[in-house]
């Protein structure tokens, strides 16, 4: 990882924790009652952090977030501003060392987009409520939690160990307001995953519905079907590693999507692989410049692949490139497919 970044990540993470100390100083009270907390008995784990996901679901907030993920090479640095507005109103504002992105719930509608791509993900949800963030784990009374409790600059905090299937993660929750200021995510071997810090909060924050529209930012595409979406995203950070423009199928078989791809080579000339799924099967289209396979030829066979299987292998030759379509699908549709097919740009 570049020195830079990794000095940037532990200057947020400091500046992270020193917020921190000072959670108690939340500006603000909740809207309406506080969380009702059970009289006389201890709380149990299980207990806290459901009543910290009803505190997050019942009233306004806004805050600041800063997560670092240690990778295997480098600590990635993500930096959030969150808006929440009961029951459905969601916004949150994304930055890192990639871009920026911004994702938006209005109760009836939501909005993604990321600087990366000139292209706005808009799907009309009425009805559907985004999850009230930060997102809890639901603990059941007979996991094997831990909680402790503590006091702090801030005041009382309860400290939640929550296991998971591969690992662990703690939480520190405020007593009075259930705001979970901290989480730290453990792997298997105890190695620090990620670090989640909460700073700012506003717990009567001045929201209007203003604050959740959203507006397109000049020269991006709306796409209103996810799939779509998906496909132009993955097509755009593809056309820089391969030395020609990739070729997106206008069709491909019902219930088939884009799912990734890559470069790789065939017979030792640079190729394109993009990987088509329906969740259960995969099926790939390659493509070949035309001068580095002369002597392919259009037509379909079917072959016995790695597995034992037979696959179609559809060859067709269009546009300067040669395409391979290979899957366990009819000839129609992988004739279809090349047929469909669209050069980036064009």
């Amino acid at each position: 990882m570049r020195r830079r970044e990794i000095l940037a990540g532990c200057a947020a993470l400091v500046a992270a924790l020193g917020l921190l100390a000072a959670a108690g100083s939340a500006r603000g009270e909740p809207a309406g009652d506080l969380v009702p907390v059970p009289d006389g008995a201890a709380l149990t784990p299980a207990e806290v952090l459901q009543l910290a996901a009803i505190a997050r679901a019942a009233h306004p907030a806004v805050y600041r977030e800063i997560e670092l993920r240690m990778l295997p090479r480098e600590t990635e640095a993500v930096s959030r501003r969150v808006f929440w507005l009961p029951p459905d109103a969601l916004r949150v504002e994304e930055e890192d060392a990639r871009g920026r992105r911004v994702a938006v719930w209005n109760g009836v509608e939501r909005w993604y987009f990321d600087s990366r791509f000139p292209y706005v993900l808009h799907v009309r949800v009425p009805g559907r409520m985004p999850p009230p963030p930060p997102r809890l784990p639901a603990a059941h009374p007979d996991d094997a939690c831990s909680l402790t409790e503590t006091w702090g600059p801030g005041g009382h905090m309860y400290v939640v160990e929550h296991p998971r299937r591969h690992g662990r993660s703690v939480y520190w929750i405020d007593g009075e307001h259930f705001f979970p200021w901290k989480e730290e995510h453990y792997g298997p071997g105890r190695e620090l995953l990620g670090v989640v810090v909460r700073s700012d909060l506003d717990m009567n924050p001045a929201l209007t519905r203003d604050r959740f529209r959203f507006e397109v930012p000049p020269g991006a595409e709306v796409l209103e079907d996810p799939r779509v979406w998906r496909a132009r995203v993955i097509l755009h950070g593809l056309a820089g590693q391969v030395p020609f423009p990739p070729a997106e199928p206008g069709y491909v078989p019902s219930g088939y999507s884009l799912a990734g791809g890559g470069p790789t080579r065939i017979e030792g000339e640079p190729a394109l692989h993009l990987r088509f799924s329906d969740g259960r099967r995969l099926l790939s289209l390659f493509q070949v410049p035309r001068d580095g396979l002369p002597e392919a030829r259009p037509g379909w066979r079917r072959v016995t692949d790695a597995r034992g299987e037979e696959v179609l292998v559809l060859t067709a030759v269009r546009d300067g490139f040669v395409f391979l379509v290979v899957g366990d699908l009819a000839p129609g549709d992988a004739q279809r497919m090349v047929d469909t097919l669209k050069l980036a740009g064009d």
